[in-house]
């Protein structure tokens, strides 16, 4: 079954209207991601996880930028900054986001295959000192 029809079944409307339905309401849902990121962060920091707070406030950050290029839509001026952002992440960021976790895994897969063989090694050699004192 395609995907769009696995999903017009589960929402009870097509996948086209849902992300009308998102993009209609895209500075509201902004705004609340916004406020619980900043919550969050505030939250971490009067527990005393710092580097969630940073994490939370990093994160804010990004959205923030997001909210002010959606106050910037009404001016014409903006027009070909706002369609160049638009275009690249929609296009360029998904596809690094996917070559970078590909290429992330693999190297720590292999980092932890060595690592592995390292202490296997390492092992065997500590249990032949141990024995020998």
């Amino acid at each position: 079954m395609e995907q769009r029809q696995v999903f017009t079944q589960l929402t009870g409307c097509g996948f086209q209207e849902m992300a009308d339905f998102l993009l209609s309401r895209f500075e509201g849902i902004l705004d609340g991601l916004l406020a619980a990121l900043l919550a969050a962060a505030a939250v971490a920091r009067a527990f005393g996880f710092g580097r969630i707070e940073a994490d939370c406030l990093a994160v804010a950050s990004v959205v923030l930028c997001f909210c002010v290029l959606q106050v910037l839509t009404p001016y014409r001026f903006f027009g070909g900054v706002l369609m160049t952002v638009h275009k690249i992440v929609r296009g360029d960021v998904p596809r690094f986001i996917v070559l970078y976790a590909t290429m992330h895994a693999g190297f720590a897969f292999a980092r932890l295959l060595l690592l592995r063989q390292t202490q296997a090694c390492l092992g065997d050699k500590g249990a032949d000192h141990s024995s020998h004192e």
